[in-house]
Order: structure tokens, then C-alpha cells, then sequence
């Protein structure tokens, strides 16, 4: 269709009357575009619809790492392309009256702008259709990924846009204009005249065929539509109250503020045995946000070790130098250089070795400020190097981004304690295998409370492909001021300990 209309109105720039800059008729370039930009979307909208898998998944299901890759750069496209047919539309169909005298000028906008209008249309209702009420899809493509230049938010505002009731009526009114000022107006007596003509058919076709889509999911879209902007004025009022009461839990402690039944001793003496891309989980005592935490362990981090510790167990493996040439210390600087620098900046006892999510974000830690706590627990990967080596440059990708007060998988803009660690270890699948730990769905959340980690090694340990290995558990005594070190049958059995326990608390 849209060939048809270049090829229409293409030659009618050499009339020389597109080129006055006082008129917006459109010129070669721009109606180029037009046809650029209708078969790009179209390629788009074919790979979409070859990958049927995606779109037809459990709601609740995070989307993978390869699925990402695939969906989020279209998704950018798209984007791109919806923001250039709503900038020729409003050049062109609502400033076709500024177009000249007589009727030709203001039918070239007219047919260009409403044309560009109804395939801003098209895109949307393609999406909305693909992605339907999938809230992992719609999580997705809300979450803002500035390495696209997406924003958050963009497929609300979208729905909010395309459902506006003057959207409709703007295809309405502009065809009923178009129609008007073209009939009769050529009588396809040249070339040019006849091109013109069979371009307003195909531009009318294509009103008719939105005009079609609104009849048949127009209420769907208004009902989502109203559902956004309910929910958008609900989270107004209620985020930041959420987001106090979560900190406030957090940093609240009942009894023994400031104290930890494991000492820094214990932790010298943990550190030899343990290793970059330990999984480690964490519980404090009488802190009340274990209220809001299902199970014994609310926490987990990531022990990635010191820089020089980072450098002596990866920069020189030789399949790791095969995908690192420079060894990753030096492409964890060049890649993350702002994460990189927070790593580096402790000295001593603040030596950074620890990266998690607390309520001030994902942070980098030392070891005494992440586990000076009253029971650790460690468990190790069974990894290759290299992929424990990715794991921790993605978990670079995380350093900085705030804490996810929603508990929300679907996304990745937020971070959650165990979110650092899941995504971590998710690898897209040229770049090996991926810790397959299960999700969990608690009110109505999907998200992986620490104690899952450790009730999945429990589960599997007896197996010889189990995925995670014990290290360590120290197990903090209330009566001793005092933690002890336990053995791999206590750790399996800890994730069954209730959350309160008076006898410890």
C-alpha cells in the first residue's frame, strides 16, 4: 500500500511547490521516509509474529535473557517509528490548511499526514495484540532501558494515547476531509493525476481498516486504559508511603541495635574458603523487616571478592583470556568504569568484596558490612570460571540501580537482594549455562525469597548434577553472644527453621 503511495507522490516534487518552506507539503525526503519507515515496522512486525513462544507464555514468567535481547531493541524500533508517524501527522494533518490555495496542496497533506496517522495506529494495535494482558510482556516493555533510550512507562502512555478519543475521531474527520476535497478534484487524466488517486484510495483503505480494529478492540483498549490511569493515580498517593515504611523496617531493629552474634573473627576466618561468585544468605536477628520476608534467610548478596583477589582467580585462566583477551578486571573497568571505581575505593577493613541490594540500592560492600550478621550461609556454584566470571560482570551491570521496594522480577530497573543474585546468573545462551532456580509467586509478586535458594540446594544436594555446593554456615547463639560453625546438614536444614524463634530471639 504504501509503495504504491510513494510512487504516487514522488514525482510530484519535481512540481517545485514542496520546496516553499512557508507550507507544509511534504517533500521527497519526507515521503521517503514514509515508505522507510512502513517497510521497517512491517520487518518488525513479521520477526514478532514468527516468535509465537514469546507472546504465549505464563503471565507471571520473567522474561530470559535471550528473550530480552530479542524483544527489547525491536520494542526501541518501534518506538522510534510510532514518534516519526505522529511527527508527520501532526506536520502534515493538522496543519493542512496552511498548505496554499486551492484544494492540491492541502490533499497532499491531507493523504500524507492522515496515512502517517493511521500507521501510528497500526503499530500500536500490532503490539497491543501481541502483547495483550501478559504482565510479564507489559512489565517489560514499561521498564525504562536507557541503553535503548526507552523511558519508563512508554507502553502505558501508548495505550493512553492511542485510546483518547480524538485519536479515533482524527482518522474520522481526516478521511471525511480527504474525501471532500479530492472528489472530483482529479479526473486521472495524467500519470501524476492517477498516482494521486490510487494514494487517496489506499490512504481511505487504511482508515477503514483502523476504524475496524477500534470496533473490535476499542473497549479492551479504553478498559486497560482506565485501568492504567486508576493505578498510575493510586501509586501516586501510595509509593512513597511504601517506600518510607520499607526503609524504615529495614534499618529497624528491636533489640540489640548495632551488635551481631557473628564477629569479625568469624569472617577472617570464613574469607580463605570463600570464592568469587559465592552465593551467600544472610539473617539478622530482631531486625522487623523479617516480618515482611518469607522464611529464616530475608537476605542474599553476592561475594565477588577484593580486586586483587578478582584478578588472581580469573585474569589468568586461559578459556576466560579467550573471552576477556584483557582479563576481566580490565574489562570490568572498561565496560562498568563508574562501578568499577565504587569497587575500588575501600582500603582495610571496608576492602570491598560484596555486591547486594540494600535500601539505599545495589551497593558494593566489604565482607564485615555485609555479614557481621547472626547466621551466614554460603553456598558455591557449579560453574565453569568463565560463567562464573560473566555472572559477576553483569552483576557490574546492576551497581547504582535503586532498591525494588516492589519485590517485582518482572522488571530489572529495580533491584531486590536476590534479584542481584537470579539475574546474575541467567546468561544468554551463547554465553553457557544458567543457574536454574526456580520463582516463586507471593502476593501476587513473582520474586525469590533467599530461603528458596536454600531450600533448592536441599532439594537437589543429594543429586549428582545438583547445581550448588555448601562452603559454610555459621550459626549465630543468642546465649553465647557467639556463632559456631555448622555442617552441610544443618545449612539443608535451616531454610525449614521458622522466621521467629524465641528460643534465638
Amino acid at each position: 500500500m504504501l509503495r504504491t503511495l510513494t510512487a504516487t507522490l514522488l514525482p510530484l516534487a519535481l512540481l517545485g511547490c514542496w520546496d516553499k518552506v512557508d507550507q507544509p507539503v511534504p517533500n521527497e525526503a519526507e515521503i521517503a521516509a514514509m515508505a522507510q519507515l512502513h517497510d521497517a515496522n512491517q520487518r518488525i512486525v513479521d520477526l514478532l509474529n514468527a516468535r509465537a513462544d514469546l507472546f504465549d507464555r505464563p503471565s507471571t514468567t520473567p522474561l530470559t535473557p535471550d528473550e530480552r535481547a530479542f524483544l527489547l531493541p525491536l520494542w526501541a524500533s518501534m518506538i522510534d517509528h510510532f514518534l516519526a508517524f505522529r511527527a508527520l501527522k501532526e506536520r502534515f494533518l493538522l496543519h493542512w490548511r496552511d498548505a496554499g490555495e486551492g484544494d492540491e496542496g492541502p490533499v497532499k497533506c491531507l493523504t500524507i499526514g492522515l496515512h502517517a496517522h493511521t500507521e501510528q495506529l497500526r503499530v500500536a494495535f500490532t503490539l497491543f495484540g501481541l502483547v495483550g494482558s501478559n504482565e510479564a510482556l507489559r512489565a517489560a516493555l514499561n521498564e525504562a532501558t536507557p541503553e535503548y533510550g526507552v523511558s519508563a512507562g512508554f507502553l502505558d502512555r501508548l495505550a493512553i494515547e492511542v485510546a483518547a478519543p480524538q485519536a479515533l475521531m482524527m482518522v474520522q474527520i481526516g478521511a471525511e476531509l480527504l474525501e471532500q476535497r479530492s472528489d472530483k478534484m482529479f479526473r486521472g487524466e495524467s500519470e501524476v493525476e492517477q498516482q494521486l488517486i490510487n494514494g487517496i484510495k489506499h490512504t481511505l483503505e487504511a482508515t477503514k481498516e483502523i476504524e475496524r480494529l477500534y470496533r473490535r478492540h476499542g473497549m479492551d483498549l479504553v478498559r486497560e486504559t482506565v485501568r492504567i490511569i486508576v493505578t498510575n493515580e493510586l501509586n501516586r498517593a501510595i509509593d512513597p508511603v511504601v517506600k518510607d515504611i520499607a526503609l524504615w523496617l529495614g534499618d529497624t531493629r528491636v533489640r540489640h541495635a548495632n551488635t551481631s552474634l557473628i564477629h569479625e573473627a568469624d569472617l577472617d576466618a570464613l574469607l580463605p574458603r570463600l570464592a568469587p561468585g559465592d552465593i551467600i544468605v544472610e539473617r539478622r536477628n530482631w531486625y522487623l523487616s523479617n516480618l515482611g520476608l518469607p522464611g529464616f534467610w530475608p537476605h542474599s548478596a553476592l561475594f565477588i571478592g577484593a580486586p586483587s583477589e578478582l584478578a588472581a582467580t580469573f585474569d589468568a585462566d586461559p578459556d576466560l583470556l579467550a573471552a576477556f583477551p584483557e582479563g576481566l578486571s580490565a574489562y570490568l573497568a572498561q565496560t562498568y568504569p563508574q562501578a568499577w571505581a565504587a569497587f575500588n575505593e575501600g582500603e582495610g577493613d571496608e576492602t570491598r568484596r560484596v555486591i547486594e541490594a540494600v535500601s539505599e540500592g545495589v551497593i558494593f560492600s566489604s565482607l564485615y558490612h555485609s555479614c557481621l550478621a547472626d547466621y551466614v550461609g554460603v553456598m558455591r556454584p557449579r560453574l565453569t570460571p568463565l560463567e562464573k566470571a560473566r555472572a559477576i560482570a553483569r552483576s557490574f551491570s546492576h551497581w547504582g540501580k535503586p532498591y525494588d521496594f516492589d519485590f517485582d522480577f518482572l522488571t530489572q530497573s529495580e533491584m531486590v537482594c536476590s534479584e542481584v543474585v537470579y539475574t546474575s546468573y541467567q546468561a544468554p545462551s551463547a554465553e553457557g549455562r544458567s543457574l536454574d532456580i526456580t520463582l516463586s509467586e507471593i502476593m501476587g509478586r513473582i520474586t525469590l525469597p533467599p530461603n528458596d535458594i536454600v531450600r533448592q540446594l536441599d532439594a537437589a544436594y543429594d543429586q549428582p548434577d545438583r547445581q550448588l555446593d555448601f562452603v559454610a554456615f555459621l550459626e549465630g547463639i543468642e546465649a553465647d553472644h557467639a556463632a559456631y560453625e555448622r555442617d552441610v546438614a544443618a545449612f539443608r536444614a535451616s531454610w525449614l527453621r521458622p522466621k521467629w524463634d524465641l528460643a534465638q530471639e
